[in-house]
């Protein structure tokens, strides 16, 4: 009987080990996982971070050849050119939104979202003055037949000047919005390029 005691205690020993040892043999696993996931978060946050940056300098720098020193020196009093949009200039951005919230750096997060509504909003901005010249072209084209020619003249000058003084003051709400936008990239490139140090 002694035996048989012996060798239950052995069995029950035995037992105790090989499960504290598959238990810590999980754990370190389970550990191992976690730290795995972890570094994988952190190399595709960096990697969306990158592209963010790369895409704020490339769209920025294509922006700064033609549309932002134009509006930039555009003279008190005078109409914008129309620079048609027609592209997806954002799309890093649009299809990867959902992982700004995963960013760890609540600044860099909050200026990312407030730099792309900024320059969202700009290109809505340049597609409504793109119309809104197309509809100054097309009323300015429209003849007038009053009766005499003195009083077209006045008639079309009176309704030139009031579409041409929309335009101008649009023109004036884009220049204020390309300061906007150029200081909300400019403070975004920065923290941008801290992150990724």
């Amino acid at each position: 009987m002694n035996a048989t005691w012996s060798n239950l205690l052995s069995g029950l020993v035995g037992a105790a080990i090989g499960g504290v040892a598959t238990l810590s043999a999980q754990i370190i696993s389970i550990g191992n996982q976690r730290k795995q996931q972890k570094q994988s978060e952190e190399v595709m946050i960096r990697g969306f971070v990158q592209a963010i940056a790369d895409e704020v300098t490339s769209v920025w720098d294509r922006y700064n050849v033609e549309i932002g020193p134009h509006l930039k020196t555009l003279p008190e009093g005078q109409a914008a050119i129309v620079f048609p949009l027609q592209q997806s200039y954002f799309v890093v951005f649009d299809s990867n939104a959902s992982l700004i919230g995963r960013i760890p750096d609540r600044k860099l997060r909050e200026q990312i979202i407030a730099t792309y509504v900024e320059a969202k909003g700009f290109v809505d901005s340049m597609r409504y003055y793109e119309r809104l010249v197309d509809t100054y072209n097309a009323q300015t084209a429209q003849p007038i037949a009053p009766t005499t020619p003195v009083a077209a003249s006045i008639i079309r000058g009176i309704r030139d000047n009031k579409f041409y003084g929309s335009l101008v003051h649009y023109s004036k709400q884009l220049k204020l919005t390309h300061s906007r936008l150029e200081a909300k990239t400019e403070v975004l490139k920065g923290l941008l390029q801290n992150f990724l140090r």
